[in-house]
């Protein structure tokens, strides 16, 4: 994805099928995805291809504003977000996939737990590349804040994602 000044960055999301409208689907390659971020604790010490990936979960403020990133691993958050479904949110919305470069899709590798996989990461080094985007900025051993959208979550679409939660 661009951000607002032009320049690329790219996301871990998983696809929820469930929340994607089928019809936007099939028409405009627009899915619903939820956002993955590296572990706070392997951000600091080791490569982004290296790092483990967790749910982009964040506090939710007054108004419906989006606050504090909080890690919660990958097998707790959902048991974590019906506990406190007043207070917390998986940071989600539409993608249009056709819009945007791809690599994917694939599976987490479990050892070690929820990392990309290498072919992977290559795949997404050569097209990093081929747009003339540092490669080693993507790989990097430094802690790189997070582009959100500084929008509201409305109630609905927090609200889908919880009743959606619950009735798995």
């Amino acid at each position: 994805m661009a951000d607002e000044k032009g320049k690329y960055e790219y996301h871990v999301v998983q696809i929820d099928l469930e929340e994607t409208k089928e019809s936007k689907a099939k028409r405009d390659g627009t899915y619903h995805a939820r956002f993955w971020i590296r572990n706070f604790k392997d951000s600091e010490t080791k490569k982004v291809r290296h790092c483990r990936f967790y749910p982009l979960v964040r506090e939710l403020l007054k108004g419906g504003w989006p606050g504090a990133m909080i890690m919660v691993g990958p097998t707790q958050v959902e048991k974590f977000l019906d506990k406190n479904e007043e207070k917390y949110f998986w940071y989600q919305m539409e993608v249009n996939l056709l819009d945007h470069i791809l690599t994917g899709p694939f599976d987490f590798m479990r050892d070690p737990m929820w990392t990309i996989p290498d072919e992977v990461w290559n795949t997404l080094m050569e097209k990093a590349a081929d747009m003339e985007i540092d490669p080693a900025r993507m790989n990097c051993n430094r802690v790189d804040t997070i582009a959100m959208d500084k929008k509201r979550i409305s109630g609905k679409q927090h609200q889908s994602a919880r009743k959606k939660n619950k009735g798995n």
